[in-house]
């Protein structure tokens, strides 16, 4: 990493590609606080925003009560979605999740999103993971890889929430024991 100086302003410039900085990176260094594969915290303008490449957690509240993010990626190489980490976020619409191993209780609690898309490898789902998401309905994708659904996980007193899973998997079990259509 160089530091630059004059005048009184540094320039921070830790990636460099053939001799150019590359600023879509260092934007992700100033948008995203990680810590040792650990997303901590964001301070980005929001938007669609895609977790970069090098966190593999998502710790928790790391994104609690954000008001500028509206969708969100999560790839491959995170493993974890830690408690609370998007939890009322207002104004967060929609959610594709890659490839998580967990995601933690009250992840997403209170978010006002519409459609989440889990894709295979995540395993467990905690408790009110995704509880009282949009009064206005949301759609929940839940793929054959999760084998544990915590309480009242879609809880909402809205009950608009509609689950789609494969015939014969957990998922479908929890979602007949727990009347969600």
């Amino acid at each position: 990493m160089a530091i630059c100086t004059g005048a009184g302003v540094a320039i921070v410039t830790p990636f460099k590609e053939n001799g150019e900085i590359n600023f879509d990176k260092l934007g992700e260094l100033i948008d995203f606080q990680v810590e040792n594969g650990v997303l901590t915290g964001y301070v980005g303008n929001g938007g669609d925003v895609v977790i970069p490449a090098d966190v593999t957690e998502i710790g928790s509240f790391a994104f609690h009560e954000n008001k500028t993010i509206n969708t969100l990626k999560i790839g491959y190489q995170v493993q974890m979605i830690g408690k609370y980490a998007f939890a009322s976020c207002t104004n967060l619409t929609s959610v594709k999740i890659c490839g998580v191993k967990a995601i933690a209780d009250c992840a997403f609690q209170f978010s006002r999103i519409t459609r989440v898309e889990i894709e295979e490898g995540v395993e467990t789902i905690g408790a009110n993971a995704f509880g009282y998401l949009s009064p206005r309905g949301a759609e929940v994708v839940i793929p054959a890889s999760v084998l544990s659904i915590g309480k009242d996980a879609f809880y909402s007193n809205f009950n608009t929430t509609t689950l789609y899973v494969k015939a014969g998997s957990y998922a479908e079990t929890y979602a007949k024991e727990n009347n969600i259509p």
